[in-house]
């Protein structure tokens, strides 16, 4: 279930929103669930690098998986952001 607003207090968890394409992507996640595959071709970034950013997110709770879907021999993840907003403190 995802809240309205995640205060993020932790200073490691914040210097994630330093990046400009994990910003595009908690924006992306926050209306949309979206497969890597989208957000690659959305951001204009190689999947590899949007899978990196990805997991980064993730680790720190910002993002999560939805579900996995096999579309012919690949298989697609999809995420959504954990939050609305995010408020740095």
């Amino acid at each position: 279930m995802r809240k309205d607003i995640i205060i993020v207090k932790d200073p490691q968890v914040a210097k994630l929103f330093a990046d400009e394409t994990r910003r595009q992507i908690l924006h992306n996640l926050r209306h949309h669930e979206l497969s890597t595959t989208d957000l690659a071709r959305a951001l204009h970034k190689s999947h590899s690098s949007i899978i990196y950013h990805l997991k980064l997110l993730q680790d720190t709770g910002l993002v999560e998986k939805t579900r996995v879907k096999k579309k012919r021999n690949l298989v697609q993840t999809y995420y959504v952001s954990t939050a609305h907003r995010y408020l740095i403190s």
